[in-house]
């Protein structure tokens, strides 16, 4: 028989413990937890073998909205929980566009297929048919979004304003989005 004293349990710090261990499975669910769904979406098309019914504007406004949240880190640090959250959830809307264009490609002539590299960078705007296409518009805008944090974290503007100003366009394009609205301009 096991005899437990209640001295030695007080001893322990319990409360701290628990306290810990509570934190970092809420980190661990806040880095993971916007990328979940994307597991299943991704799941679906690969069963499928289309990607009829995914909005690449999508994989659009949560790209743009995790590079300008990284590029902000840099001029004000934050939680290293959402700096890690944003680069988990470009990884996966990487992931995501890299599947849609494969499958999507699937469904069109040669003669359909549409590039950067061929000179459709608006007039087929984010419906490329491949990923480097992609992958180049995300470099340009990201260089284009860096150069400008650069230059405003010398001077002295209230960065909250522009995260405000961010989180407000990603809203409005997540809201027209789920309205089954085709259009980029939210």
């Amino acid at each position: 028989m096991m005899v437990v004293d209640w001295a030695g349990i007080k001893l322990l710090p319990l409360k701290d413990l628990f306290t810990m261990i509570g934190g970092f499975l809420a980190d661990v669910f806040m880095i993971f937890g916007g990328a979940i769904p994307y597991v299943f979406q991704y799941a679906e098309i690969y069963q499928r073998k289309s990607a009829l019914g995914f909005s690449l504007y999508v994989c659009l406004a949560l790209c743009v909205a995790n590079i300008l949240r990284i590029l902000f880190w840099f001029g004000k640090h934050f939680k290293n929980t959402l700096l890690v959250q944003s680069v988990v959830m470009l990884v996966c809307m990487f992931l995501m566009l890299e599947i849609s264009v494969r499958m999507n490609r699937k469904l069109l002539n040669k003669s359909q297929r549409t590039s950067i590299l061929n000179g459709h960078f608006l007039s087929h705007f984010w419906q490329w048919s491949d990923l480097k296409s992609y992958a180049i518009a995300l470099s340009l805008f990201t260089a284009a979004a860096a150069a400008t944090t650069a230059a405003c974290i010398g001077v002295s503007m209230d960065l909250e304003d522009l995260v405000s100003s961010i989180l407000f366009f990603q809203f409005k394009c997540s809201n027209g989005m789920s309205k089954a609205s085709d259009s980029w301009l939210c």
